[in-house]
């Protein structure tokens, strides 16, 4: 990058805040979690102030130098940035809590908030309330991040994905522009509402992957904290056992979290990788459903639980005890579970040499078995293990399945695997109707857009009219 675009960043926010030294710029490049590619930037900087993030780029625009924002980079987010080059915009000094109001049960932070920031000052200012953070991403994940990238959360079952949570943004467009979306657009109103009184422009930027603006605060709602938790668990011997019943107890509306998996998914955590994978350990279900409860009383609580167990009987009696049970998990378990922020995560990426993929997909909660039964015999087929997670979004109207590939990131030949794997599944998927969580650049994108027609061609136009010189995250959502 020439020296001049460097010395212009260094007077916009200091000459201790931006860097090209090679081992820092290597730093930043990520090759898993959500995608595999990841190229280094020309230039790490990092703004303090909305002022400063304007100027940055109002100079990018003008000498037409990409731009990749970065609030913590660690929720469960993709991989930046695309392409080599560029500056990349670290907003993780921007880390203000703006405010909470109890009333209107919402938050207003900057892009720097992590998840545990935000647990700990309300847990020591507004102890009965909590925003939704990302169930077990590390606690340096930012609270903006997760939900820009319409994430998964503690409370996804019962209130939806994060994306839902959000009410209003302050938003850096590429030209210098400031705007803010919802009752923040008015200078008197208070950041209560997600809507003005035109289109919702709020949701014009979620899940844009930085490709239109850069987020400098967000307001998002927050949630009563129940005073009683409890976990109880369904196991089965088969897909086809757990998804019908799951589905009834989420539709009564009891339920904070629903989330389980397969029996791979408890047996690799920080295991050695071996192929096949071990047989299932007695004990443990073929697959299994946890569902996190709340509620003020244990008098209410104990109520839930009974309802769910009605369920559980009436399945029994259908498909039998030993293909549908309630599994009793022990204490560490459980409060495993219901810890928050918790790393449940985490350890997967110790397995086979740290590399970790998650291809994650929206689908319909009554198709997760046939979707869950694919990735596995896909992974199978690359020899991978075929660990499978799911989890059920808004009541269960949305399930959401991730397979978690595990690979070994210093073999060449596993990436070319992954990436093979990523594209076939990606294929089955969308003629399946899944839609993607995160898209990856290098085939989630360009394979859903090719599809999508319509939605693609306006989105390249509202590119094209907010970021004209098209310095936004070059690459991604496969936009020019």
């Amino acid at each position: 990058m020439k020296e001049h675009i460097i010395e212009a960043l260094k007077n916009i926010v200091g000459p201790e805040n931006v860097s090209t030294a090679k081992p820092i710029r290597a730093g930043y490049v990520t090759k898993g979690i959500m995608d595999i590619h990841s190229r280094e930037a020309a230039v790490i900087v990092r703004p303090k102030s909305v002022e400063e993030v304007r100027k940055i780029l109002i100079l990018a625009n003008k000498e037409k130098i990409p731009v990749i924002p970065q609030s913590g980079g660690l929720s469960g987010g993709v991989a930046t940035p695309v392409y080599g080059g560029g500056i990349l915009i670290d907003l993780r000094r921007m880390n203000r809590i703006i405010e909470v109001d109890t009333d209107a049960r919402y938050m207003v932070v900057e892009p720097g908030v992590t998840v545990a920031q935000a647990w700990k000052y309300m847990q020591e200012h507004y102890p009965d309330y909590r925003p939704g953070i990302p169930d077990g991403a590390p606690p340096a994940a930012t609270i903006v991040g997760d939900h820009l990238d319409r994430g998964f959360h503690f409370l996804a079952t019962k209130y939806g994905p994060a994306a839902d949570d959000v009410l209003c943004l302050e938003v850096v467009l590429p030209t210098g522009e400031i705007i803010r979306t919802g009752s923040a657009a008015l200078p008197t109103s208070k950041w209560f509402y997600r809507w003005m009184f035109g289109p919702d422009l709020t949701g014009l930027f979620l899940g844009s992957q930085g490709t239109l603006g850069i987020v400098t605060k967000m307001a998002i709602k927050i949630f009563p904290l129940p005073k009683y938790r409890e976990v109880l668990a369904f196991g089965a011997s088969d897909w086809d056992y757990l998804i019908e019943p799951c589905l009834e107890v989420m539709k009564h509306e009891i339920v904070d979290l629903a989330q389980g998996g397969n029996y791979h998914l408890a047996t690799c955590r920080r295991a050695k990788y071996v192929w096949p994978p071990r047989p299932k350990p007695k004990g443990l279900p073929q697959v299994w459903m946890n569902f996190e409860l709340g509620a003020e009383t244990q008098e209410e609580l104990e109520i839930i639980k009974k309802k769910i167990r009605s369920v559980l009987e009436k399945y029994q009696k259908e498909y039998g005890e030993e293909n549908l049970f309630e599994w009793k998990l022990d204490i560490k378990q459980i409060i495993a579970r219901l810890t928050k922020p918790n790393r449940i995560s985490v350890p997967y990426a110790g397995h086979k040499g740290g590399g970790l993929l998650f291809i994650t997909w929206y689908i319909p909660w009554k198709e997760s078995a046939k979707f869950a039964k694919i990735a596995e015999q896909l992974m199978e087929k690359y020899k991978f293990s075929p660990v499978v997670w799911l989890a059920g979004i808004d009541h269960g109207r949305q399930g959401l399945l991730m397979p978690i590939v595990l690979f070994d990131p210093k073999d060449p030949q596993e990436f070319e695997k992954v990436e093979r794997l990523d594209t076939e599944m990606t294929e089955i998927f969308l003629d399946m109707g899944g839609i993607p969580y995160r898209p990856n650049a290098m085939v989630h994108a360009p394979l859903v857009m090719s599809k999508a027609a319509g939605y693609y061609n306006l989105l390249k136009k509202i590119k094209k009219v907010l970021d004209p010189n098209g310095i936004m995250h070059p690459g991604r959502l496969a936009l020019p």
